[in-house]
């Protein structure tokens, strides 16, 4: 007869009720090892243990794939969502609600429509005026939100680490912008220093995201501000790694929005001295930065320099950089320096992505028509690329790659309908 889950009490670990559930399935139903449960769900076997131990909490994206994976009926699922209300029945129980007048709530409800119609303006890609921004980033009261606690707030930034793969570029615009304003707010108060300290690395982690959300829509003067937002927040909090990741993911992104060669390479070399050497999703992002560029500019010796760095990244810290992006650069830079390796690469990072992600696995598509095309797959690559083009919005790393595609066609092809449609999406665009 099957064991019972280990006794948790749920008015002290609500974490730990959903992790021993989790392990009950997994050794008492399924009969499966930690490590065949992780590969199921195409995650790294230590955060599924820590799942399961109850010390960082189960993201609600995955909570679906448990249910599936252990076959529980949703059982898992039932048992996530009450436990999450509860969760929020003790955050509402927290937070002090003080009066307000009714002046002031005339006011928020200008401040909360108009926010509001700023952030829909910002999800279908519209131009920010100058200032609108800092409004949206400043003008809301803190009772036009809920407030969650500070678990949850870290609980939202790992989410956005994978919900990022999932959507389209700038669809998470508004969800980013609404949780900055709350997340000022919550700062804005007399808070113990730990509660302070988490807060910024929240702010900080959610304004880069911003960033690279505005780079990548083209509104580089809008993500500039979130850029050094993030930076603030970053330094403020004390946590070196962090401000690493500020600079290295800006040096990431600035590679796409048009950035000079070399103020992205002072990006990178910026996070690279920050780091002291120590690997982190920052430095390894700073050493992709350094590949591209160094591919682009056809040195071969120091992009495969700046991908054996990234790969020493890699192996030292797997969770932090995962092999999936050192493959993505390595397809990127093989395929911009003509290298055989490019098909093979292409490969790899394409098997290596969870199912459902977006934006990645749609670049590498062109990356690879790139490829087929330097490989004189003419219809083929253009085909591919149109293809690529046309299921999502162009972004600006899709238009760097996409004009990247049209220069390596020869004089002829250049007359090909695909290719007259290919340059008429990136000058739409």
């Amino acid at each position: 007869m099957p064991r019972p889950p280990q006794p948790v009490d749920p008015e002290e670990s609500l974490h730990h009720l959903i992790g021993a559930t989790i392990r009950h399935w997994r050794q008492e139903v399924r009969k499966i090892s930690l490590t065949e449960l992780a590969k199921m769900i195409y995650i790294d076997v230590s955060q599924v243990s820590k799942w399961e131990r109850g010390e960082i909490p189960v993201p609600a994206h995955r909570v679906a794939d448990l249910d599936e994976a252990l076959q529980a009926g949703r059982q898992i699922a039932a048992l996530y969502a009450a436990v999450t209300e509860l969760e929020e029945l003790r955050a509402r129980e927290r937070v002090t609600v003080e009066d307000t007048e009714a002046a002031g709530t005339d006011e928020t409800d200008m401040k909360r429509r108009a926010a509001l119609q700023m952030l829909a303006a910002l999800s279908a890609g519209a131009a920010i005026p100058p200032g609108a921004l800092e409004t949206v980033l400043s003008g809301v009261t803190p009772d036009s939100i809920d407030q969650m606690d500070v678990d949850r707030w870290e609980r939202t930034v790992h989410e956005y680490r994978h919900v990022c793969l999932m959507r389209w570029t700038g669809a998470l615009i508004p969800d980013l912008t609404a949780d900055i304003v709350a997340v000022g707010k919550l700062l804005e108060r007399k808070n113990p220093p730990s509660v302070h300290t988490r807060l910024l690395r929240v702010s900080a982690e959610l304004s880069g995201r911003l960033a690279a959300e505005l780079d990548d829509i083209g509104d580089r003067r809008a993500a500039r501000v979130a850029w050094a937002s993030a930076r603030r927040a970053a330094d403020a909090s004390g946590d070196r790694d962090l401000s690493v990741w500020v600079r290295g993911y800006e040096a990431d992104q600035a590679r796409w929005a048009g950035c000079p060669d070399h103020l992205v390479i002072d990006l990178a070399d910026e996070a690279i001295a920050l780091s002291g050497g120590k690997p982190s999703r920052g430095l390894g992002g700073a050493y992709a930065a350094c590949a591209s560029i160094a591919a682009r500019r056809g040195d071969k010796h120091a992009a495969i320099e700046a991908l054996q760095n990234m790969a020493e990244v890699t192996d030292r810290a797997p969770e932090a950089f995962p092999e999936y992006f050192l493959r993505w650069n390595e397809a990127y830079a093989y395929t911009f320096l003509g290298d055989g390796r490019a098909s093979s690469s292409l490969d790899r990072a394409l098997a290596l992505y969870p199912p459902g992600t977006m934006t990645p696995v749609a670049n590498l598509r062109l990356i690879q028509a790139l490829d087929l095309v330097q490989q004189r797959e003419i219809d083929e690559g253009l085909e591919q690329a149109l293809t690529v083009l046309q299921s999502g919005s162009i972004s600006t790393t899709r238009h760097h790659l996409a004009g990247r595609i049209l220069q390596a066609l020869p004089e002829q092809a250049h007359k090909l309908p695909a290719a007259r449609d290919l340059r008429a999406l990136t000058v739409k665009a």
